[in-house]
């Protein structure tokens, strides 16, 4: 039933709506985006998803992986983390087909990537800190929980680094730049109380 809401949405895109306007619906303006190309391409089809889940989730693993060898979040390089992120996800529905919740969860592992990138280095530079908060306000535009990620990244920096204030904020400057890019499509429109409405509402 959702992936048959999703086809619907990327179809009524397709045929002119424009969502939150012509489409109610809490799903983020992202995933819509790319259903309406699944569309494009391949109709109403339940296997493109499937096939299209597959191959992100799968793509997930291996850089999931290559962030634990990277980072040396193990003492002896192993692939226990792609085991278990692979294992888990295969009992999530929505990690097994093109879902909202596995498509901003690429850019909720680039943020992450980015803060061990920070938390290792000697030279503290700003770019880590806004590729976080970038990576996180693209995810969010996916799934709308994946803001609450902002909390982790925070308590990362605060745990295991001396950052100071400034890239705090600049944490937060590279978080709100994707937001407020899909903020001004809407402002162009005239249609911002509907993007509130359907799609932030659900915050409150």
């Amino acid at each position: 039933i959702p992936e048959l809401g999703w086809m619907i949405i990327g179809e009524r895109m397709n045929e002119g709506a424009f969502l939150y306007v012509g489409i109610w619906d809490d799903i983020g303006p992202l995933s819509a985006w790319v259903y309406q190309g699944f569309d494009a391409l391949f109709g109403r089809s339940h296997l493109a998803l499937q096939i299209g889940g597959l191959l992100l989730f799968y793509l997930q693993i291996f850089y999931m992986n290559y962030i634990a060898l990277r980072h040396k979040l193990y003492n002896e390089n192993n692939y226990l983390p792609a085991f278990f992120y692979g294992l888990l996800g295969l009992l999530v529905f929505n990690l097994m087909t093109l879902s909202p919740q596995l498509m901003g969860m690429i850019f909720v592992l680039l943020s992450m990537n980015s803060l061990f990138s920070h938390v290792e280095s000697r030279n503290k530079v700003d770019g880590n800190l806004l590729n976080m908060g970038i990576f996180l306000g693209i995810a969010t535009l996916f799934y709308l929980p994946y803001f609450l990620m902002i909390f982790m990244l925070v308590a990362g920096l605060l745990f295991f680094t001396n950052t100071i204030a400034r890239r705090y904020l600049l944490l937060l400057y590279g978080f709100g730049i994707p937001l407020v890019i899909c903020w001004l499509v809407y402002l162009r429109t005239g249609n911002t109380y509907e993007l509130y409405a359907n799609y932030f509402h659900g915050l409150f």
